[in-house]
């Protein structure tokens, strides 16, 4: 598809100052143009050559014999649409177009006079040999590239969450007779961890945060997250993973998220997607944690299994 596209800006560029001269007689000069410098053979050249490219890269991919007729024909959709779209036939007098109201009868015949000459068509001739090695050394190049723009949208997505973290709301931990009372062993802090619990403070900007987490008894969890700005705007997500508790720390993995119609599968190799909290105070009625990393703190109150969201 590069390939393509390369070519096709190739042929739209050096464009100059519009002289205007006979519209008909510049479309017959363009025409003629592309006639002798074989646009249409290059082009078609062009889907030759991503259909090779395609092949190998199918070859490579290591794909099961049995998925290959699958994704050959697939392949072969999408080079149609492409040529569809894309293709000299349809591209052409769309083209021409340009080329007339880019360039003036003077510059065309210009053009005309060079491609004719010896050196014009030997330009002709091996200009798409020199495209191909041109796009073959940068294909080489595109594991590399690849492999940078992986480690700096994970550096991107790091920092994002880390300023996410940051604008927390942070709860205000409840004093006197429930604060600081963790149950001693694990059974009994899974036991009052298991059920339905509600959270809510005011954000920093004057809005209202708000979650429901679901911890089941098997290990799984759901949380959903409702924002409401100053405005009055909802704006509700939801998370899912696996937690767990180990002395007084309790963590989360989170696996799949939602927002709105976007789902999210976590990536199992990020570290960022797990996180601890030590155990403030954790009753029938009262669980309060603060994250071991930013040190935020969140407070919930355990809530009927068919609790919802507060209007």
């Amino acid at each position: 598809m590069k390939t393509l596209v390369l070519l096709i800006a190739i042929a739209l560029c050096a464009v100059s100052p519009v002289v205007y001269a006979d519209e008909a007689s510049q479309r017959e000069l363009v025409e003629y143009l592309f006639y002798t410098t074989k646009v249409d053979q290059a082009m078609k050249q062009a889907l030759d050559e991503m259909r090779s490219m395609m092949a190998r890269q199918l070859s490579e991919a290591g794909v099961p014999e049995d998925m290959k007729p699958i994704l050959d024909k697939y392949q072969e959709k999408l080079l149609n649409i492409m040529e569809q779209s894309v293709g000299w036939e349809n591209s052409k007098d769309d083209i021409i177009n340009i080329y007339v109201h880019s360039f003036s009868e003077e510059e065309l015949k210009g053009m005309l006079v060079f491609y004719k000459s010896p050196v014009g068509r030997s330009v002709t001739e091996k200009m798409p040999v020199a495209m191909r090695l041109a796009m073959a050394t940068l294909q080489k190049r595109l594991p590399e590239l690849q492999e940078k723009i992986k480690v700096l949208c994970k550096e991107m997505t790091e920092e994002v969450k880390t300023e996410m973290e940051k604008k927390k709301p942070v709860s205000k931990m409840t004093q006197g007779k429930d604060a600081a009372k963790v149950p001693a062993t694990r059974e009994a802090k899974w036991g009052l961890v298991v059920g339905r619990w509600f959270g809510s403070t005011s954000t920093k900007e004057g809005g209202t945060y708000m979650w429901i987490a679901d911890n089941r008894n098997d290990g799984s969890y759901t949380v959903r997250f409702r924002t409401i700005d100053p405005a009055g705007k909802k704006m509700d997500r939801t998370e899912s993973g696996e937690w767990g508790v180990s002395g007084d720390v309790f963590f989360q993995i989170y696996k799949t998220g939602l927002e709105g119609d976007k789902t999210t599968v976590a990536d199992p190799s990020d570290p960022s997607n797990r996180d601890a909290y030590k155990l403030i105070t954790l009753t029938e009625k009262l669980f309060a944690y603060e994250n071991m990393d930013n040190g935020t703190r969140f407070e919930a109150r355990k809530v009927a299994s068919d609790f919802i969201f507060p209007e």
